[in-house]
């Protein structure tokens, strides 16, 4: 249309400037590189009991993630609103909410350790 036409595309860069440190081609070190493969692809690396908390870890986190926004919206509304019944609850709430997330984290955590002791 109006202005100078679209430039034609760049030539491939040289072959060294490709790739310049073609040892850091791996995502991580030859010696994590089977474990981390084995994790990925599910060959026996975890248990079914890791498993399972892991999965339930995972759950977890959008309460976690759902009490701290609770927590600084009621704070916030604390601040700046005054003590009202909303604000009281979304603080309680998110108090609630965090503390619960972090003692089930302890404890998944718990027996993801012991299921490592016994391996």
């Amino acid at each position: 249309m109006l202005g100078d036409p679209w430039p034609e595309e760049p030539d491939d860069p040289f072959e060294e400037y490709a790739r310049p440190f073609p040892e850091y081609g791996e995502p991580s070190p030859p010696r994590h590189a089977a474990r981390i493969a084995a994790r990925q692809s599910g060959d026996g690396s975890t248990t079914p009991r890791q498993r399972a908390v892991q999965t339930a870890y995972v759950a977890l986190l959008p309460l976690v993630r759902i009490g701290i926004f609770a927590l600084a919206f009621g704070v916030l509304l604390l601040v700046f609103r005054g003590p009202g019944p909303s604000a009281r609850f979304l603080t309680i709430l998110g108090v609630l909410s965090c503390l619960y997330g972090g003692y089930r984290y302890l404890v998944y955590r718990q027996v993801l350790t012991a299921a490592d002791r016994e391996r």
